[in-house]
């Protein structure tokens, strides 16, 4: 068995004759390559990895989410009886002063 330690990686791709190289960590069970985290990608699809899975289309993600949210708050209001009316910040602020007017009466 290979000892703990740093080690070197060499990548060669057999089409091309590229090499790639990197360094990295061998743990008792585990090995770990030390890349950048912005450049993990580039190195996957350097080896030819398949990188799918990675690779998030950051507006689509929000379009979706901001669809589930707007999902959920429409069924919260459904199940409260909420029949839709809005009430902004200005109605709220009137209802309190009338409030405290009565209370000084």
């Amino acid at each position: 068995a290979m000892e703990t330690g740093s080690v070197a990686y060499v990548y060669k791709d057999p089409e091309t004759g590229m090499s790639v190289e990197i360094v990295g960590w061998k743990g008792k069970e585990t090995v770990r390559a030390y890349v950048p985290k912005n450049e993990r990608l580039h190195y996957l699809r350097l080896m030819g990895a398949d990188t799918t899975m990675f690779e998030v289309n950051k507006f689509e993600e929000k379009k979706e989410k901001d669809k589930e949210r707007k999902e959920a708050r429409e069924n919260r209001d459904d199940a409260n009886g909420d029949n839709n009316e809005v009430m902004d910040d200005t109605d709220e602020d009137a209802k309190v002063t009338a409030d405290n007017d009565d209370q000084k009466q």
